[in-house]
């Protein structure tokens, strides 16, 4: 996945999975069933046009793209750009919003003749995609990709494999998956390709993400982990709910901090949790943006929902679901791969009160300009060539009006010949 900069007491999750840790990729494979008879898959029911994520009160969500396939990755250039991995046509799609304003301008295939990609990752120079047969490194500036290193030859899971950075941006950490319910990390140089192994542990490993100075912490499961000596230390692992997967851990770069949506994710783990199955009694309390307390970088305490709402049917159905999530200056990019678009979530828009915004200066109104005999806001009468400030609110017999903080033309035209008249005398 995707990391930006990183910073000790900001940290980003993503989860979507399942119960059964069952593999992400193309969506016309078959679906592992659970072993489990009292597990059911969830119903998926198709979105309403009114159907957005539920976000807090001080944030707003909307549809920033569509159509743009089977999400399992984004990330975000210096640019603005946004790259989306699309799972099932094995491409790269560039996102562009020129103006950053956080409004789609254009979308074009950037890369291409991946066979079931699972995760990126974004250097200055180059993106970095793990898929079934290789770890390829694509230019940013040509799209050209070449094969960095061969995985035909790893045994391993051809599903969930997260990549990210080195915290010295020599390598490229990738996650592997076995068979007996292991797991490896491997690390990879970004010029040679030499592979060699840096933890091992039991689990299914579905994320990666580091931070300066904090450990490497991975997604086992239903778990939060840090790795120490190689091994999954699993006495600090912070456990989600036990139908959730983690798909992806995002650590945030230190210069976002002062920004909105940001400010309120500083010293939390943000997490994308997702469920695929239910039990006979259990109702949908997955796909939500959720966030968890932190001490001294490590989670803690009772999460709380950042963006959800993606239930219905009382639990038992989910019109979308969240699997990726990138971030910059505009706020954050949540990927529906559900229904194949990109939310943008972001700061809600305060609204001016022209009464104290200090760039409006004062108007006179005299009182024949207006229609009818108005009374101050408080009730008193306006008398006999009383003025009236800009922003006032005056109150008419059956309506109340905001007065505009503007001078009209017959309005400039009486003050003109007013004070002509004034300098005459």
């Amino acid at each position: 996945m995707s990391r930006c900069g990183v910073k000790l007491w900001l940290s980003l999750v993503l989860i979507s999975g399942s119960l059964t840790a069952t593999p992400r990729g193309f969506a016309t494979e078959p679906v592992l069933v659970p072993a489990q008879p009292s597990l059911q898959p969830v119903q998926i029911r198709q979105r309403s046009a009114n159907e957005f994520p539920r976000v807090g009160k001080s944030l707003a969500s909307k549809i920033f793209a569509s159509s743009l396939g089977d999400i399992q990755d984004l990330s975000v250039g210096a640019g603005g750009e946004i790259y989306v991995l699309d799972g099932r046509q094995g491409r790269i799609l560039s996102l562009s919003d020129r103006y950053k304003t956080g409004n789609l301008d254009l979308t074009r295939t950037f890369a291409s003749g991946f066979v079931n990609p699972q995760s990126m990752s974004l250097d200055k120079t180059d993106l970095f995609v793990s898929d079934q047969s290789a770890v390829w490194k694509v230019n940013l500036d040509t799209g050209a990709k070449i094969r960095l290193a061969s995985l035909q030859n790893a045994g391993a899971d051809i599903h969930d494999r997260p990549i990210i950075g080195s915290q010295d941006g020599a390598q490229i950490l990738l996650g592997l998956n076995f068979e007996n319910d292991s797991s490896k990390i491997i690390a990879i140089d970004k010029q040679s390709g030499q592979a060699s192994q840096l933890a091992v542990g039991k689990g299914r490993l579905t994320a990666l993400a580091q931070a300066k100075g904090t450990p490497l912490w991975v997604g086992i499961d239903h778990q939060i982990v840090p790795v120490k000596a190689g091994q999954y230390n699993y006495s600090l692992a912070y456990e989600l709910d036990s139908g959730a997967s983690i798909a992806a851990i995002y650590l945030p770069s230190e210069r976002l901090k002062d920004n909105s949506p940001l400010t309120l994710l500083a010293g939390k783990f943000i997490v994308v949790q997702g469920r695929e199955f239910l039990s006979g009694r259990q109702s949908g309390t997955g796909r939500n943006l959720i966030a968890i307390a932190s001490n001294y970088g490590i989670p803690y305490g009772k999460p709380e929902i950042l963006a959800g709402g993606f239930w219905a049917n009382h639990g038992r159905a989910s019109w979308g679901r969240p699997e990726a999530l990138a971030w910059d200056e505009r706020g954050l990019f949540l990927a529906d791969s559900q229904n194949q678009l990109i939310w943008h979530i972001s700061k809600m828009e305060e609204k001016t009160d022209i009464t104290k915004d200090p760039t409006v200066k004062p108007v006179k109104f005299y009182k024949d300009d207006i229609v009818e005999k108005p009374k101050a806001e408080w009730g008193s009468s306006i008398g006999e060539g009383s003025l009236i400030e800009a922003g006032s609110l005056i109150e008419q017999t059956d309506k109340t009006e905001r007065l505009i903080p503007e001078e009209t033309l017959m309005q400039q035209l009486r003050r003109e010949d007013d004070e002509k008249r004034e300098a005459d005398d």
